[in-house]
């Protein structure tokens, strides 16, 4: 009682995709999240559509100041990382990029579908996660292993002198469940800072930001025909540039 609690809510935690198939650990979260609110002060959410959600399904909060906090990020551009040199990549091919937890539902695999569509084009992963070794078998088995690198995660403050050597950033996230819908990922605006369009899902918040800022282009991910037509769309307005 003598703090101030503040509850950082970075996701709908009760409606993650890892839950999509649990009613059970869905009402389990609401039933943990809606007793705890109430010893909360103030609740910071990463877009103002999370925090509506939140004051619909918990509306008995009236004592909760609420803050839109977005996931802007920091320049750190301290270095040259040499991204072609280092992984050895064509000059003329363009780089696709995709930055993140490896896991599915975030698009790798339609990112490895979309480069075998696109000429001298190749992809790259930066960071790692549970499904990291399921997509390497994956571009092996598909043999496109000379079109797809492979970067460890590294620190924040390296990331970004990563990004800004790409061409094009991939945000293909599927809306799997609510949290996933209103997502509004940090990636957006790191690909934005370093210059690069984002070839991105069709999602409310990705899409209100693309259009205003016109920070590249929102597709289909349903449509591979639509995915392919909005990075040849990319490419084309950087070689005029």
């Amino acid at each position: 009682k003598k703090y101030k609690i503040i509850y950082d809510s970075r996701e709908i935690f009760s409606e993650l995709a890892a839950h999509k198939k649990s009613t059970f650990k869905k009402k389990i979260n609401k039933y943990i999240e809606k007793k705890c609110l109430s010893f909360v002060s103030s609740v910071i959410t990463s877009a103002p559509s999370d925090e509506k959600h939140l004051k619909q399904i918990y509306p008995d909060n009236n004592h909760i100041n609420f803050y839109v906090i977005y996931n802007y990020a920091h320049i750190y551009l301290d270095e040259d990382f040499k991204l072609r040199k280092k992984l050895k990549i064509n000059l003329k091919s363009k780089i696709f990029l995709y930055q993140g937890v490896v896991q599915k539902d975030r698009g790798i695999g339609l990112l490895f579908r979309l480069i075998t569509k696109i000429d001298n084009a190749v992809a790259v992963i930066v960071g790692n996660g549970e499904h990291e070794v399921y997509y390497k078998k994956k571009y092996q088995h598909l043999s496109i292993q000379k079109k797809i690198f492979f970067i460890n995660r590294v620190p924040y403050t390296k990331l970004l002198s990563i990004t800004k050597e790409a061409d094009v950033g991939c945000l293909f996230i599927k809306p799997v469940s609510l949290s996933n819908t209103l997502a509004l990922p940090n990636k957006l605006f790191e690909y934005a800072l370093c210059g690069i369009p984002s070839l991105a899902s069709h999602l409310p918040n990705v899409d209100y930001f693309i259009k205003k800022y016109n920070l590249g282009k929102t597709v289909n991910i349903n449509s591979m025909q639509e995915i392919v037509s909005g990075a040849n769309a990319l490419l084309k307005e950087d070689n005029q540039k």
